[in-house]
């Protein structure tokens, strides 16, 4: 949850082999997750992983309850095609 509200964190930053092979202690189902955009992966992961009320996630990530809803709705939409974009 913590990696979730920070606004960027170095491990994001580091070259995609290091983002796969730290990706691989994920369930399959979660590893995509790592791929979202920060901003996206933020509101995802507060919402529906940890199941935070959109109230509570627009206080955390300091941001505007429609933002974390757009945010949200935009992560969703994306999950699906870095799905068939990538293998894990």
């Amino acid at each position: 949850m913590n990696a979730a509200i920070k606004a960027q964190s170095e491990a994001w930053e580091q070259p995609p082999e290091d983002l796969e092979r730290a990706s691989s202690i994920f369930p399959f189902e979660l590893r995509h997750v790592l791929h979202l955009a920060p901003d996206y992966r933020q509101c995802f992961v507060l919402r529906f992983l940890v199941g935070l009320p959109c109230e509570v996630c627009a206080r955390l990530l300091h941001l505007e309850i429609h933002d974390v809803d757009e945010r949200t709705r935009r992560a969703m939409l994306e999950l699906p095609t870095i799905q068939s974009n990538r293998s894990c």
